[in-house]
């Protein structure tokens, strides 16, 4: 199903899950994500993972974000400049 599917449906999807159904969402034909009925794991109130995380990936909440900075001419110029030139 498609994830606009899934977001225009989610109540029936959400019942379908509940009632015992997996559902594979899809992005573009491609598979993405499954929403499965809910089960508790021996941890008590923990949720339980599909699959482990990647090794390779960072831990989480280590990754940081760099800012881009500008560099060059600035497009809002190169736009003037072009529609200046028409």
């Amino acid at each position: 199903m498609r994830s606009s599917e899934l977001k225009a449906k989610m109540g029936s999807y959400m019942q379908a899950a509940q009632e015992g159904e997996e559902i594979v969402v899809t992005d573009r034909g491609r598979p993405v994500a499954r929403l499965l009925p809910y089960a508790e794991t021996k941890e008590e109130g923990s949720i339980q993972r599909s699959q482990p995380r990647d090794s390779r990936a960072p831990p989480l909440g280590s990754l940081v974000i760099r800012s881009i900075e500008p560099r060059g001419t600035d497009s809002t110029a190169l736009l003037r400049a072009d529609r200046d030139a028409r």
